[in-house]
């Protein structure tokens, strides 16, 4: 059956609904389609033996209001109430030699902290500090809250990464280590994302750090109910098998539906959306270069309650090396491990390495592949019982999953799609077909926040390619 739209999304996470409340406050008949049984479907979390599990949002910044992400919320009409993270300590470090540091938000309060552990190199610091706030202050989606203006050909790449910045600025290695650890936002080695882009993903946590009340089934039932208010029409357990284009109406192909659209947005991974769509959709060189870019590393995570002392801090990164880049050594049993705490009653903890995202790795046999997933829970449970032995006493394990877990929610295995790499070309979200777009946190920038940002950049284009 035949049914016509203004606005056709695929894809409901994040960007996918952001971008369907856009158009719809616009007054565009939009839908919204999408392959799983239920929107953003990675976001909403799980719960075992009455512990709930938070799988696609634990922190973000700037929620407050007079702060961006709070201005996103209340320009979408999302009731979501947040709160701010313990100011001193909401994430803890815990080098290989076992000296640890606990993060603290308020450039004025971090600055001195870190100049009273690393007095040496106080010069550094400030000037650090300062070339990171000028970056952020030149990102305008970052500000759009303080300017009216939204330059959308403004990137968030720069010519250093964040190796080159923190080796020129800085000697100490736990200091490189404090400062780079939101790396794991956007899960790129640090000689690969440019400084600008952890800027954007983390940057904003020098002056805040915001949970949200109900987690991250309260961000999808916020954005349920405004979508219903608009008169959304979503469609479940529908995947997209091709767009086809006719003049200037696309058609997304489904097996029981066509849809029929002026704009056709899509939030799948961007090799996924090669094969679906339109062929003159890019030239041949730029599909090459999708084809080519690299996944971003998987995330292995075992879940467990903790049932002892309630862990005050948000994030723990317990570091088997000072060099971040050993999180991607996938061959090394010594592994770096980033654990997350929820603030619910039982506990929630989710204990996380980094692990191929590479399909071919991971068995399609099942007798093989349940072998797999034993490994590297052992894997995790030795390791913390090396770093954190007081912690893993009073955890009991109850699930874990693998990149073919996140696969089968949301279509492929790494854990931010493509890697955003500074020495390849940039992925856009303007196609060579008018009105067809890329979405999702390969484009623009990744995490939440990055999603949300994505959807406002296509917005402001189709915008200026209306007039």
């Amino acid at each position: 059956m035949l049914k016509k739209y203004d606005t056709v999304i695929i894809g409901s996470g994040i960007s996918g609904l952001t971008s369907a409340i856009l158009c719809a406050k616009k007054g565009l008949k939009t839908a919204v389609i999408e392959q799983a049984s239920n929107i953003a479907p990675l976001f909403s979390g799980f719960t075992r033996k009455d512990v709930h599990f938070e799988t696609g949002f634990h922190y973000t910044y700037g929620l407050g209001d007079g702060e961006i992400g709070g201005y996103y919320f209340k320009d979408l009409g999302l009731d979501i109430k947040s709160k701010l993270l313990k100011k001193d300590g909401y994430d803890k470090i815990i080098f290989p030699s076992g000296k640890s540091f606990e993060m603290v938000y308020g450039r004025n309060d971090l600055e001195k902290k870190l100049i009273s552990c690393y007095p040496g190199e106080e010069k550094a610091i400030k000037e650090y500090f300062d070339k990171v706030y000028e970056c952020y202050n030149k990102l305008p989606f970052l500000n759009i809250h303080k300017n009216s203006s939204f330059d959308i050909n403004v990137s968030v790449a720069t010519q250093e990464s964040v190796k080159d910045i923190l080796d020129y600025y800085f000697k100490s290695d736990e200091l490189k280590v404090i400062l780079a650890a939101g790396f794991f936002l956007h899960g790129t080695s640090l000689d690969k994302i440019s400084f600008g882009e952890q800027v954007c993903v983390s940057g904003g946590l020098y002056d805040s750090a915001y949970s949200i009340v109900g987690g991250g089934r309260a961000v999808v039932n916020a954005y349920k109910k405004v979508l219903q208010d608009l008169k959304v029409d979503i469609f479940l357990n529908t995947k997209a098998l091709k767009i086809d284009l006719n003049d200037t109406k696309k058609t997304v192909r489904t097996k029981d539906d066509d849809f029929e659209c002026d704009v056709c947005i899509s939030t799948i991974h961007p090799k996924q959306f090669l094969n679906i769509a339109p062929e003159k959709v890019y030239r041949e060189s730029y599909k090459s270069h999708i084809r080519e870019k690299e996944e971003t590393p998987g995330f292995f995570t075992v879940y467990a309650r903790n049932n002892g002392k309630k862990v005050e801090n948000t994030n723990i990164f317990a570091l088997s090396d000072y060099n971040l880049n050993s999180f991607f050594d996938y061959n090394n049993e010594n592994k770096s491990l980033h654990l997350n705490f929820s603030d619910t009653d039982p506990q929630a903890v989710n204990i996380t390495c980094l692990v191929p995202s590479d399909i071919n790795y991971w068995s399609q046999d099942k007798t093989e592949y349940k072998k797999q997933k034993e490994y590297f829970v052992d894997v995790i449970k030795r390791n913390l019982n090396d770093k954190l032995k007081d912690t893993a006493e009073n955890l009991e394990f109850l699930d874990s999953s693998s990149p073919l877990t996140t696969k089968k929610y949301v279509g492929y295995t790494g854990s931010y799609a493509l890697e955003h790499d500074m020495h390849k070309m940039t992925l856009f979200p303007m196609t060579k077909i008018k009105g067809l777009f890329l979405s999702g946190q390969s484009v623009i920038t990744t995490g939440f926040l990055g999603a949300i940002i994505t959807a406002y950049v296509i917005d402001k284009i189709m915008e200026k390619q209306n007039g």
